[in-house]
């Protein structure tokens, strides 16, 4: 029998976003290029679930749905059904089955791997296939779906991956299976314009030794990991911090282990806070209930294993507890993600780190959200008590004077930042750039990109924090450094031949000859590079602002 999921006709309160639109046309664009493996970054709060439940509704033929956990299912099932209650809706999952009357099939990838229940499918039964937290799909089990509904095949079925980040902990490569992102959003973009609260840190640290925790597939071994924070009784932490800094303010604490998750809900409970523990393999109404309880008011804290790090939307929440020590970045923006969305009354998020001021300094920290990877100095990267995001960013900011400097804005920066001869900051970007306009009271600052060949600019929205605006141009910066093709050669700080402190070569020596350049004594390869970058872009993004300063 069929299992179909009723929606009501209430999507006026699920509109796409501007940017949610262009996300959905840059997709089919992408797809109308020949591209029939499409990824979409979203960060945590963007919106993921709207976009594709829009586009499905608005896309022909039948789509099939990938999730891997119930949450996922229901949550997408729900959402397509709300927006367009006209379309039969039907879910393949456990007992729940679907069948080809229906429009749309949201399906357990679990449940669908299983040779029995893929093959009552014609190969060709869907015209598109979604997966979501498309960062899971290297595996065999996704593979296997794909490959059997032909997604695979030159022209073969239109396929989309949506996540908020397309990296995976592990350092398995995702481009065996997409072959473009279509669109991308990062947490920055997000809380720039004002879709996601801007997050706090506070470091409450424990004494916690990793030395004997293994590490497997790029993260710790759960297992040993929780031993670790019994043996430190983290628990006792938990509920301390909780009380001191956060008392009245809905959240979530996140741990490697049901034991561990369930011994910090035991002294939450004792001190004082209405909390339950939930992990993946609890009652369903068990676990459904918690969440609930959580959303509506009747919990304080949610602990939980492994639960809570995707899909779940719970814009209640305000405060992430850290008491999973992780050398995963995509795994860390996933869980400070789930305390960023706005609610009423919500003015930012907080975020209280038990494990970020180990001594291992390949721990994840708060500045992972702006850098995007795992910062090498964790030590003068520590985010002070009460700092917001841009704040701790700019703390660490470490700023020097003077033309075609590498500017170290945060501890694990990736791009080069240089001065124009008028003073303005600018980044390589493939064969142009990407510079910082201020406005007049220099309160805000706008990110232009300078295309090659190009004249005028193409123009971000200007946000009021120069920290903010670098990050936002960085990531633009090597956004384009990776559409073309050069590996983040010129822009990234960590290329090779930066790193080698090399001399200049003749040829190098010879330009910043002929350019009226003065290559000081000792000068390295990246210095005269920088130099002669420099030159290069200085009457362009110079007259240009000029003439902007004058008002023409």
């Amino acid at each position: 029998m069929t299992t179909l999921v009723k929606g009501r006709d209430d999507s006026r309160a699920l509109p796409l976003r501007s940017y949610q639109r262009e996300a959905v046309d840059a997709v089919r664009k992408a797809w109308d290029n020949g591209n029939n493996r499409v990824a979409m970054i979203l960060a945590t709060g963007g919106g993921k679930t709207v976009c594709f439940a829009h586009m499905v509704a608005e896309e022909p033929g039948r789509t099939l749905v990938l999730a891997h956990r119930k949450e996922l299912v229901d949550q997408a099932a729900g959402k397509i059904a709300a927006i367009d209650p006209g379309i039969l809706v039907g879910v393949e999952m456990a007992d729940r089955k679907a069948g080809l009357e229906c429009r749309v099939v949201v399906a357990s990838v679990q449940t669908l791997a299983s040779r029995r229940r893929i093959e009552k499918w014609p190969r060709d039964a869907f015209t598109q296939v979604v997966v979501d937290e498309a960062h899971h799909s290297v595996s065999r089990t996704y593979l296997g779906i794909l490959e059997y509904f032909q997604c695979f095949q030159e022209g073969g079925t239109r396929t989309l991956g949506v996540t908020a980040t397309l990296a995976r902990g592990d350092k398995v490569g995702l481009g065996s299976v997409w072959q473009t992102v279509a669109y991308e959003r990062s947490v920055l973009e997000m809380v720039a314009d004002g879709y996601l609260v801007n997050p706090k840190g506070i470091s409450v640290p424990i004494k916690l030794d990793l030395s004997g925790v293994d590490v497997s597939q790029g993260d710790y071994a759960a297992g040993q990991l929780g031993e670790a924070l019994t043996e430190a009784h983290f628990e006792t932490a938990v509920a301390q911090a909780y009380a001191a800094h956060a008392p009245g303010r809905p959240g979530l604490v996140f741990t490697p282990t049901v034991a561990t998750a369930q011994a910090a809900a035991q002294a939450l409970r004792e001190a004082g806070f209405r909390a339950e523990a939930v992990w993946g393999a609890m009652d369903d109404d068990a676990r459904d209930a918690a969440i609930k309880g959580l959303r509506n008011g009747d919990l304080d804290v949610l602990t939980n294993c492994a639960v809570l790090t995707e899909g779940t939307d719970i814009p209640r929440a305000e405060v992430a507890v850290m008491a999973r020590p992780t050398r995963s970045s995509p795994l860390f923006v996933q869980m400070i993600g789930r305390i960023l969305r706005p609610y009423p009354g919500k003015t930012d998020a907080l975020v209280l780190d038990l494990v970020g001021t180990t001594s291992d300094h390949r721990l994840c920290t708060l500045l992972d959200l702006a850098a995007g990877e795992i910062p090498e100095k964790a030590e003068k990267e520590r985010p002070e008590d009460g700092e917001t995001l841009t704040e701790a960013v700019e703390r660490v900011s470490k700023v020097k004077l003077g033309k075609a400097v590498d500017v170290d804005l945060f501890g694990a920066s990736k791009a080069v930042w240089l001065t124009t001869d008028g003073g303005y900051w600018f980044a390589p970007a493939g064969k142009g750039y990407v510079a910082l306009y201020p406005d007049e009271a220099g309160e805000r600052w706008a990110i232009a990109q300078f295309p090659p060949g190009r004249e005028n600019p193409r123009w971000s929205k200007a946000v009021p924090d120069l920290a903010l605006a670098m990050a936002l141009g960085e990531q633009q910066a090597l956004a384009i450094d990776r559409a073309s093709g050069q590996g983040f050669s010129g822009t990234s700080k960590s290329a090779s031949w930066r790193s080698r402190k090399q001399p200049p070569s003749p040829a190098q020596l010879d330009l910043a000859a002929r350019m009226h350049l003065d290559v000081p004594d000792g000068a390295t390869k990246a210095g005269v590079a920088d130099l002669i970058t420099v030159r290069r872009a200085s009457p362009r993004v110079d007259r240009h602002f000029t003439k902007l300063r004058r008002g023409r």
